[in-house]
């Protein structure tokens, strides 16, 4: 095939492209809404359409231990069948082109398609008549690069500073369901507790909210207060 051929190709089912594990939830449709509400279609035709780089986001989240290339080779390997006798072959979509596509689809997509699957997280009311819902920290770490270090910072080790930048995350989900409802991301040194202070939005006065030993607050208290009163 010609890299003309590869590319219409290409561009023909990546626009149509998911991942047949999260179908049940109607994962291709959610994907073109979010990218639909939040401008983020590519502007001209090309071989790597943006449900395809959204769905290699879902997948590199499944594969951490794999490059964003090799993650993309994984999921478009059921892309490629015959044409003619010969498999299709992706010579000429280099590791590049990949790269920039993740990039023009940006960050507003996918947080939009993680509230819509957020929304969708179905707790019952298992624990003495209240669903029950837990926050906490973690970090993660990033690649070793000059621009995640300034923004997101290395935590500090008893012979100076880690190999790696990392960030904090704060999640809040049902502990029924594993589900996450809510999650926010920072810097290393991003305290905690304002984020698992603004997750009381996402529940109601008849949920019990379960924290980690170094979260729980006066003002945590206050606003949990606040919530059962109204």
């Amino acid at each position: 095939m010609t890299r003309y051929q590869i590319h219409e190709f290409m561009a023909m089912v990546s626009a149509h492209c998911s991942m047949d594990v999260f179908e049940s939830l109607g994962l291709r449709k959610m994907i073109r809404t979010a990218l639909e509400q939040t401008n983020a279609w590519e502007k001209k035709k090309c071989p790597l359409r943006s449900p395809l780089i959204m769905t290699l986001i879902l997948s590199i989240c499944l594969n951490r231990m794999m490059s964003i290339y090799d993650a993309f080779k994984q999921l478009v390997g059921g892309l490629r069948f015959q044409a003619g006798k010969r498999k299709v072959p992706l010579q000429a979509l280099t590791e590049e082109a990949v790269y920039h596509a993740r990039c023009r689809v940006g960050v507003a997509p996918v947080e939009r398609l993680f509230e819509m699957t957020a929304e969708q997280v179905e707790a019952k009311a298992w624990f003495h008549g209240h669903r029950t819902f837990a926050a906490d920290g973690f970090c993660c770490t990033l690649q070793d690069t000059e621009a995640n270090e300034l923004f997101f910072g290395r935590p500090e080790c008893p012979n100076g500073e880690a190999a790696f930048p990392q960030i904090k995350g704060v999640t809040l989900q049902s502990t029924e369901t594993r589900g996450i409802v809510a999650a926010a991301f920072g810097p290393y040194e991003m305290p905690e507790h304002g984020w698992v202070n603004s997750f009381l939005d996402f529940l109601t006065p008849e949920d019990s909210l379960l924290v980690a030993r170094g979260l729980p607050s006066f003002t945590l208290f206050t606003k949990c207060e606040e919530k059962m009163v109204h």
